[in-house]
């Protein structure tokens, strides 16, 4: 492999593991990741979706007025980030999304590589080969049958969500208040002052654009609170039968990472 293409080198490129703490993206789950996980570590595929989980936000228009929501994995930090050494405690069985990154990235969508390029210093004057790009192909159709096997369990997903106006932001945020309030105080001091966090800078957007810029940071704890009971129920309902459902793609997915050297 020549010097120009992707090499993941945190003690060259990054030193602290930026990608896997706040910035601009953040991990997409399949519920197979979540069964992956859960065998790694021995915590409950529904125990790690509430203690770990969040929603991921993607653009479906260029305008940005339709989002897609889906689950995520925390990443302010990533919970499975162990800080002093910048090494994944899951690394064997990281989410897709993570193993992809930043091979996943399109180039033809020039203004979000560029962006990219800003926040991640691996990925500066750094191309693919072709070996890599077949790589990341394949595991992208192991994401996509995921996909459709989650779908499968809860149905067509989660909706939509339009949200063009600050307003609209405000009203959901309201709603995602008041869903997380009647959940009580016990084990929820850090999810609510996120959410209180983000809802409260509803208020502080000055216009449109600036609404726009954060948009998707500001739309992960609002979501998560108004769909974590309807994901945690999916998992609760279908968990014992995920060996059988991610069997197969968690065997691929094993074989992909042994292939994978960079």
């Amino acid at each position: 492999m020549t010097a120009n293409h992707f090499v993941c080198d945190p003690a060259k490129y990054c030193r602290d593991a930026s990608c896997c703490k706040g910035g601009i993206l953040a991990p997409g789950l399949t519920f197979g990741d979540v069964y992956r996980i859960s065998k790694h570590t021995g915590e409950s595929p529904e125990s790690l979706w509430h203690s770990r989980g969040d929603i991921v936000v993607i653009t479906q228009d260029k305008y940005e007025i339709e989002l897609l929501a889906i689950p995520g994995l925390f990443h302010d930090p990533c919970p499975f980030l162990d800080e002093e050494t910048a090494k994944c405690a899951v690394y064997p069985v990281r989410p897709m999304s993570c193993a992809s990154f930043p091979l996943s990235i399109p180039l033809s969508d020039t203004d979000l590589y560029e962006e990219v390029k800003r926040a991640y210093p691996c990925v500066r004057k750094q191309g693919q080969s072709t070996r890599q790009t077949m790589w990341v192909l394949n595991l992208n159709g192991l994401m996509e049958a995921e996909r459709k096997t989650d779908e499968m369990i809860s149905g067509s997903g989660l909706p939509l969500v339009k949200v063009k106006r600050p307003e609209q932001y405000a009203d959901l945020a309201r709603t995602a208040l008041d869903m997380q309030h009647a959940r009580g105080p016990e084990g929820r001091s850090w999810r609510t002052e996120r959410l209180e966090a983000a809802a409260g800078q509803a208020t502080a957007i000055r216009s449109y654009h600036d609404y726009y810029d954060r948009l998707h940071l500001l739309l992960r704890p609002v979501l998560f609170a108004i769909h974590e009971d309807e994901i945690g129920d999916d998992i609760a309902k279908w968990q014992k039968l995920f060996g059988r459902l991610y069997g197969e793609t968690s065997q691929e997915y094993e074989k992909l990472l042994s292939e994978a050297s960079f």
